[in-house]
């Protein structure tokens, strides 16, 4: 299923401020879950985006396939790059290389409803969630019992884009109130495999040369 944006509802999206007030803030609060059978919560894969339209996921470094078209693309791309000098050439190969984007399943604390999405974050989010595991202070921030929620906060900057700040709660704190609530958000957290789709090989190459080729204006 998918709301009217054609957004899946396994997943959450954090709330942003106005882009155009420099300064505007917003708050989202959320409780990161553990993935039962899973020692960490987290599903990294790897998007080609900036194709036309599109977006996709990259079968090389997500899924460990031997090539990806778009990769291929990318390195011609870089090659020529380097060897005429040509710098809008490199920033186009830099827009459509595979970047990272970390699957984690969460509650939103401010949003009234006990339901497990998955939130998929930027490397940086993501560097700054791993780094509380590292701090003796905060530890396990999964932890049904003794975990930590997080608030993000995002910051409207001067060039009008929202950058993120990540936070842990100053005390631990229960995932639910008792144990059945607990053991039902724990066993809730949707199947995300079947929500990424993968495109094929020839469906990729289709999308690359539909970007190489557009179509001509009237």
């Amino acid at each position: 299923a998918a709301n009217k944006g054609g957004f899946p509802e396994i997943f959450w999206k954090a709330k942003l401020p106005d882009t155009r007030v420099v300064g505007s803030q917003t708050e989202n609060l959320i409780r990161i879950l553990p993935v039962q059978g899973e020692d960490i919560p987290f599903v990294e894969t790897f998007w080609h985006y900036n194709l036309g339209k599109k977006s996709l996921i990259c079968p090389k470094y997500t899924d460990g396939k031997s090539s990806c078209p778009v990769c291929d693309v990318v390195r011609d791309m870089y090659d020529k790059a380097n060897e005429y000098g040509d710098d809008a050439l490199r920033k186009q190969a830099g827009s459509i290389r595979a970047k990272m984007k970390t699957y984690v399943p969460v509650v939103d604390r401010n949003s009234g409803e006990d339901k497990v999405l998955w939130w998929g974050m930027s490397k940086t989010n993501y560097g700054t969630i791993m780094s509380f595991f590292c701090d003796p202070d905060i530890g396990d921030i999964t932890s049904p019992t003794e975990g930590f929620d997080l608030k993000l906060t995002y910051t409207v900057g001067s060039n009008h884009i929202p950058m993120p700040r990540i936070d842990a709660a100053r005390r631990p704190s229960k995932l639910a109130s008792n144990r059945e609530k607990t053991k039902e958000l724990l066993e809730g957290v949707p199947d995300i495999e079947s929500a990424l789709t993968r495109k094929t090989e020839q469906e990729i190459t289709e999308i690359l040369d539909a970007w190489a080729n557009p179509p001509e204006d009237d």
